[in-house]
């Protein structure tokens, strides 16, 4: 087995509730001293070259201990996966994050206090993250209102006031309203996570029989 594990998930998904004071992606933002220039490090050999890039980058960027990396590359290479798919299959990071990652882009792992697990689908209108809260220790959904809509001299108040008055709605069938906040200028909202498909998403799914048989017994069961 893998040593470490935990740590490993504990450093890389911020979705750990037991261990919030790491700061697992905060020790590296706004560090330029944290680069690959100074502190690339040499993992295992022989090591596929896309290895040995993505695991000198996650050194680099102070997200992982070196001891750590080398105990799940070791892994990786037992199962015959590579870095980047035993990062990903065993739930360490999500494609978005993965994705900044190798982009260099640490800081969109974090927005203000939020870790960033993933990127929901979006609108013109505004950006949906699912984030991971270290005030409340859970994920939440992130909603923040996008740079074009600044620009209406009646949207962002609208969003803040029509969020700000759902804060005290408490009900087992809605989402509940953590906080109203202003994240970059940009007025933004902290959600409840709930698991299911949104409005957008219900288009395509409800024109399956299979769905409406489920929505009835369940109807049926309370």
């Amino acid at each position: 087995a893998v040593a470490n594990t935990g740590m490993v998930t504990e450093y890389l998904s911020g979705t750990i509730s037991n261990s919030l004071a790491s700061g697992y992606f905060d020790n590296a933002i706004g560090r330029p001293d944290l680069n690959q220039d100074n502190r690339s490090q040499q993992l295992l050999d022989p090591v596929e070259p896309s290895d040995n890039k993505l695991g000198n980058q996650l050194i680099s960027l102070g997200l992982v201990e070196s001891d750590t990396l080398l105990a799940l590359m070791a892994e990786a290479q037992k199962t015959r996966k590579s870095l980047r798919q035993a990062l990903l299959n065993g739930g360490y990071l999500t494609f978005y994050q993965l994705a900044l990652i190798e982009a260099g882009n640490i800081n969109g792992l974090m927005i203000d206090r939020f870790r960033v697990i993933d990127k929901l689908p979006s609108t013109s209108k505004e950006y949906i993250f699912q984030v991971f809260d270290p005030i409340r220790k859970t994920e939440c959904l992130l909603r923040h209102l996008s740079e074009s809509e600044l620009s209406d001299p009646y949207h962002p108040d609208e969003f803040r006031q029509r969020f700000s008055a759902a804060i005290n709605l408490h009900h087992e069938n809605v989402a509940s309203i953590y906080e109203v906040l202003e994240i970059q200028g940009r007025p933004a909202v902290l959600v409840e996570l709930i698991q299911g498909i949104n409005q957008s998403e219900w288009a395509s799914v409800h024109q399956k029989p299979d769905v409406w048989l489920n929505l009835v017994l369940q109807t049926i069961s309370g």
